[in-house]
């Protein structure tokens, strides 16, 4: 099984970036098909979280001396409620993604250890999920992320 931690939907920014690092910058995240198509508050506790998560990264970059991201191997799983095919789960991914790098310009980020403008800048492993499906391949989308304790 997969323990994942679940910040309350009135959550404070704080409180869901402390959780992002806690997970070691791996994130389930739910994205209403009405939010994707409108474009609008899909990054309001997101990017702050992901600006949390990037200055981490470059604190302990620059603690070991290096100028790269931790080695850890993270994940972005993004559950698109209102997705019933693939064609549904592609036209998400694009309108997310889109969304995403221009939410990337526009948030703060660290000065030294490179800066993040697709998401595949900030995760190892970006994956698109219906609800109907996140059950059964939500152990599997999460092998290899340390702490999932998963068996491949």
């Amino acid at each position: 099984g997969v323990a994942i931690p679940n910040t309350s939907p009135d959550a404070p920014v704080s409180e869901v970036a402390s959780t992002v690092l806690a997970c070691g910058g791996s994130i389930l995240y739910v994205a209403a098909a009405q939010d994707l198509a409108r474009g609008e508050g899909l990054f309001d506790t997101f990017a702050p979280a992901l600006e949390r998560l990037l200055a981490s990264r470059a604190e302990e970059a620059a603690a070991e001396g290096a100028e790269s991201k931790a080695a850890t191997t993270t994940a972005l799983v993004v559950v698109v409620t209102g997705a019933k095919t693939q064609s549904d789960l592609d036209d998400a991914q694009s309108k997310f993604e889109r969304a995403a790098s221009l939410m990337l310009k526009s948030i703060v980020q660290p000065e030294h250890g490179g800066s993040a403008s697709v998401l595949e800048d900030v995760f190892d492993r970006i994956e698109f999920v219906s609800p109907q499906t996140i059950d059964t391949s939500l152990d599997y989308l999460l092998c290899g992320i340390p702490g999932s304790g998963c068996e491949p």
